[in-house]
């Protein structure tokens, strides 16, 4: 699929203006870049390494600003302010990436080349505090052809590239240096610079645009390296966006999408938060015939959750975007549901496929409240995420109101069930959490159905 990608001319003009611009960011900081040089050893974060950190972090928020180019690579300046309640020998951020152009610690420089390896950022002792901590980092990436991360494509129809976000469960860092845990929630504020003709979707609502003529001085603003906008970005009039700061959050729900998305608005009701659809340009005309539905379905769940969970939408805003090569059947980052294209549908769905479709919308919708409202504390704790978020989700199109189309979906529900009666009898079978649990969930449906009589 990745085999058209760029033109060799493309890459050789992206990759010299990229190096060109790293060169100028190296001049003006006087820095030298630390690579991670055993950056292919994929080791993942152990649950011991995030229970020993979450007991002395806390207090994190991130500013995040990307500079999106086009091609193969990307750049990032990213602040992390964390409180210590301790200084130890083995703390470290998360970070899959290609270099570190800039690492600062407490306004210390750091030029180890050790300071980089194995996925880790370290962050020796010496340069720790007790209390508040500031740590500064520019980096250099390459965009994720894998699905997670900051993954790129480039649509064979009209050779434009569209970049989306994943981070679940472990893919954060693979997007910039964070820590990447879910019970280490943070507030990201984010900011990017992209070609003008580019749609960005984050979190949060848009706070501003700048246009390239007035992007220099929010650099200087932002505390951000002028380098980060040099002149061929300043000659292609590059923007830049400035989102609002999300609430706190885990990395693993933070999102960036970016491109030349082509967006369906829903008129703005009381009492809904703001909806957008966003699908590639060359989709658009299969998407148009069912917006309207996809609307309706996420409106009917909102008040659905919102009497059942007895409180209100918890975020700003609802974007749902389809994405190009998507991994999975769709991911509830806050604010900004990212959908696989096989929900685009080229001929009319059968009453089935409608039927998957909605389960997907009011199962992403309910994990605003049950999932990135509340999160689970570890990955262990995963099961009941999603089994929660599938239950409630039929749930809803059975006794929903507005949803009377699906009232049929227990059938389909009982198809996974059996599915998972099936997979407990395996002697291969594993237990991910303690054996009290299942009361746990029981204790819910109670309480659902209880609600529900009164």
């Amino acid at each position: 699929v990745h085999g058209i990608q760029l033109s060799d001319m493309d890459k050789k003009i992206g990759s010299t203006m990229m190096e060109n611009q790293i060169k100028t960011i190296f001049d003006e900081l006087k820095y030298v870049p630390i690579s991670d040089l055993e950056r292919k050893e994929k080791m993942c974060l152990s649950f011991e390494e995030a229970k020993e950190r979450a007991k002395i972090v806390s207090s994190v928020s991130y500013m995040l600003a990307l500079v999106l180019h086009k091609g193969d690579e990307y750049l990032g300046y990213v602040t992390i302010d964390f409180n210590l309640a301790e200084t130890v020998d083995n703390l470290f951020i998360d970070f899959y990436g290609k270099e570190l152009l800039l690492y600062l610690c407490n306004e210390a420089t750091i030029t180890d080349k050790g300071a980089f390896v194995k996925r880790k950022v370290k962050i020796e002792k010496k340069n720790q505090k007790v209390g508040y901590n500031k740590v500064v980092i520019a980096f250099r990436n390459e965009y994720s052809v894998n699905g997670n991360g900051l993954h790129h494509f480039k649509d064979p129809s009209d050779n434009e590239e569209y970049l989306y976000s994943n981070f679940e469960p472990f893919a954060a860092h693979a997007m910039f240096p964070c820590f990447d845990q879910p019970n280490l929630k943070a507030s990201l504020k984010l900011i990017t610079i992209t070609a003008p003709n580019w749609v960005v979707i984050g979190n949060e609502l848009e706070k501003e645009t700048i246009s390239a003529d007035y992007v220099l001085p929010k650099l200087k603003e932002l505390k951000i390296p002028s380098a980060f906008f040099d002149k061929n970005l300043q000659n292609e009039k590059y923007v830049l966006r400035e989102f609002n700061s999300t609430a706190s959050i885990s990395t693993y729900l933070f999102a960036c999408i970016a491109g030349p998305y082509f967006c369906f608005s829903s008129p703005k009701k009381e009492g809904y938060p703001p909806m957008r659809i966003f699908s590639r340009g060359s989709l658009k005309h299969h998407v148009a015939p069912y917006a309207e539905e996809f609307f309706r379905i996420t409106e009917c769940g909102v008040k659905f959750y919102e009497e059942c969970f007895g409180r209100k939408f918890p975020f700003s805003k609802h974007d749902q975007i389809y994405c190009p090569e998507f991994n999975s059947g769709a991911m509830e980052n806050v604010g900004a549901v990212t959908y696989t294209e096989n929900y685009v549908f080229k001929d009319p769905p059968t009453e089935e496929k409608m039927m998957d479709f909605a389960e997907t919308i009011l199962h992403e919708l309910s994990h605003m409240w049950f999932g990135d409202l509340v999160t689970m504390n570890w990955w262990n704790d995963l099961w009941l995420n999603e089994s929660f978020a599938t239950f409630i989700s039929n749930l809803s199109m059975a006794i929903g109101k507005g949803l009377e189309r699906y009232r049929t979906i227990w059938t389909s529900f009982n198809k996974y069930k059996g599915w998972a009666y099936r997979e407990d009898q395996n002697l291969s079978l594993i237990h991910i959490s303690e054996p009290t649990r299942p009361r746990l969930i029981s204790y819910a449906v109670f309480c659902l159905k209880k609600k529900k009589k009164n």
